[in-house]
């Protein structure tokens, strides 16, 4: 393992930053501000709404700082939900609310495939930013499946397996998902 590193993340999803501190590697001491209000997302993509975090949290540690944002983008849907993943169903709606959208809106249709994606944006100690993507191929199953996992994993089939991401340990959703594939590339050229 390299240096200590303390690297700030910009995000108040708590599943999401423990699926951070699981994949990072052990000289990362991930940081986390309690009461950082993240700003609106009014970015037309992936990497600009990653980039604003970032930015917004950067703004008050002058130091390592990560944010991501990731989506479920669907075929058939035109790319729906997309950057609009976490409020697809609503400004309030739950986890169940846009996964019960998905569903409805897929009723019927024969091409169920999807990806997940996440957009990493990485601030360096000089203000550098630095965009990693990682995805996750698959399709939506025809119902939610599954205890474990957030957001859309109970409905999403990663392409090669019958699980939803949702009946997956952490440990096997950890070594293949798109969160996953987007900090490896990060730690292998910074940590």
């Amino acid at each position: 393992m390299g240096t200590r590193i303390e690297l700030w993340l910009a995000t108040n999803n708590s599943s999401k930053l423990k699926e951070f501190k699981k994949i990072l590697p052990e000289n990362v001491i991930v940081k986390h501000k309690n009461n950082f209000i993240l700003p609106e997302e009014t970015g037309k993509t992936f990497v600009e709404n990653a980039n604003i975090k970032s930015k917004a949290l950067f703004f008050h540690t002058k130091t390592w700082t990560l944010a991501d944002d990731s989506g479920l983008v669907i075929r058939s849907l035109n790319g729906r939900p997309g950057i609009f993943s976490r409020r697809y169903a609503g400004q309030n709606a739950t986890n169940e609310d846009n996964n019960k959208k998905v569903l409805e809106e897929l009723n019927g249709l024969e091409d169920r495939s999807a990806y997940f994606i996440t957009v990493l944006s990485l601030l360096t100690p000089s203000g550098e930013i630095h965009n990693f993507e990682g995805k996750l191929e698959g399709f939506i199953a025809k119902e939610s499946r599954g205890e474990f996992g957030f957001g859309y994993d109970p409905i999403f089939i990663p392409d090669g397996s019958d699980k939803t991401l949702a009946q997956m340990e952490s440990f096997e959703k950890n070594n293949l998902s798109h969160r996953y594939k987007a900090i490896k590339k990060l730690v292998k050229s910074f940590f």
